[in-house]
């Protein structure tokens, strides 16, 4: 990991959460390279200096204005890595080691995936009680036309912000959305870039927790697109357009011949932005029509596939499944199910009895997590997600999040 890949950690106005992520990686994957982005007010940028400078040469402090646009602060980091491999991680979330590990070593020996991530939750604190949800947990991205993938990913969106890229790969993309004057489009433009460049591989385990709190910047518009859109359609509008324009040019630098024309690359655009602006949106008709663009690429309807419910289960290893491999899977899944076996039991019983028959798991968890770690923390499950309780690779994901947090 030191020779291989780099952290990137924004930060603004945070030194705390800023800590408390440094800490925990100085204790759990050292010697690990950390690039921290720091466009803090002076005197938080010096009380960040002075943490970071006992941690050695391995962690990279840049200080930057304070009115540093976002993008920009990004691209002039990115170009300071030396590293093959990079990645985000803000300043009050965290993403996993083995999770780092396992994306690099995909991508080493998968030339056509641009990026590679896992599962993500989102945690809450509230004293010592940790409220936890499923965040992104949608399969890979490995349509063979770009069009496609830039489909899938508008059907249901989670961010690639966080993915594991190639450096070269990575600097392209950000380089080109500081061009970009919003958030909300710079977002957008960072993972249907990706997808132009390639497919993405998302591993059915735990990658990384996101934070549930109050923003370093509150004063930030045009994030949230409903309230942007509710406020003035006519803007979004425009920007779209700007935003479209720099894809199709990215597309032409980018992508792979044969290239669509640019009427069809802008219907394909307009078509996919549809069903992400509104939820209502028909995305079996749209694909419809778009189906000619790709006839290879079925339709897959993105949101009923929730790579959670496959955590736990024994590895099948790296290699994105082949069709007939998957079809020998089902076929096998299929016979399975005609039996009744303990699982098919449990599957078939209501969320509060399952949620009753995980109560000893979860108590156990509770119970190690207290007289393993400085602070008592309590984890707290949904009734629907306490079967996660007796997941080995929940619990072992669970317990490096209470490692980290303890380092605040």
């Amino acid at each position: 990991m030191s020779n291989g890949h780099t952290l990137v950690i924004p930060t603004y106005n945070r030194p705390a959460e800023l800590r408390r992520l440094v800490r925990y990686y100085y204790t759990r994957a050292w010697p690990m390279n950390l690039l921290v982005l720091d466009s803090s007010r002076p005197g938080v940028a010096e009380e960040n200096a002075k943490m970071l400078s006992s941690l050695g040469e391995s962690v990279r402090h840049v200080i930057f204005p304070g009115t540093t646009p976002m993008a920009a602060k990004l691209a002039q980091g990115l170009a300071l890595v030396q590293s093959p491999y990079v990645s985000f991680c803000a300043d009050d979330d965290l993403v996993l080691p083995n999770g780092l590990r396992e994306a690099v070593a995909f991508l080493k020996d998968h030339p056509d995936y641009v990026s590679a991530h896992g599962l993500y939750i989102n945690f809450r604190r509230e004293g010592h009680d940790v409220h936890l949800m499923r965040e992104y947990a949608g399969p890979s991205n490995e349509a063979a036309h770009a069009g496609a993938r830039i489909y899938r990913l508008l059907q249901k969106y989670e961010s690639l912000f966080y993915g594991v890229f190639r450096t070269p790969d990575l600097r392209e993309i950000v380089s080109a959305v500081a061009a970009l004057p919003t958030l909300h489009y710079q977002e957008l433009f960072q993972s249907a870039a990706a997808l132009i460049k390639g497919k993405v591989f998302r591993f059915p385990r735990l990658f990384g927790a996101r934070q549930s709190c109050d923003p370093a910047e509150p004063e930030r518009d045009k994030w949230q697109t409903y309230y942007w859109f509710a406020e003035d359609p006519a803007e979004v509008f425009e920007h779209y357009h700007a935003y479209r324009a720099a894809l199709w040019s990215f597309y032409q630098a980018h992508a792979f011949a044969p290239l669509l024309e640019k009427e069809k690359f802008f219907k394909i655009l307009d078509l996919a932005h549809a069903v992400y602006f509104s939820a209502s949106c028909p995305p079996e008709y749209f694909h419809s029509v778009l189906q000619p663009y790709w006839p290879d690429d079925a339709y897959v309807k993105v949101g009923d596939i929730d790579l959670f419910d496959r955590l736990g289960r024994p590895a099948a290893g790296s290699l994105p499944e082949t069709d007939a491999k998957r079809r020998r899977r089902d076929a096998q899944v299929s016979a399975n199910s005609q039996r009744w076996s303990a699982a098919r039991i449990c599957e078939a019983l209501p969320v509060a009895l399952k949620a009753v028959l995980a109560a000893p798991a979860l108590a156990r968890l509770n119970y190690q997590a207290r007289h393993a770690f400085r602070t008592p923390w309590r984890c707290r499950l949904s009734v629907r997600l306490r079967w996660l309780a007796g997941v080995d690779d929940f619990r072992a994901a669970y317990f490096e999040l209470c490692r980290y947090l303890d380092q605040a």
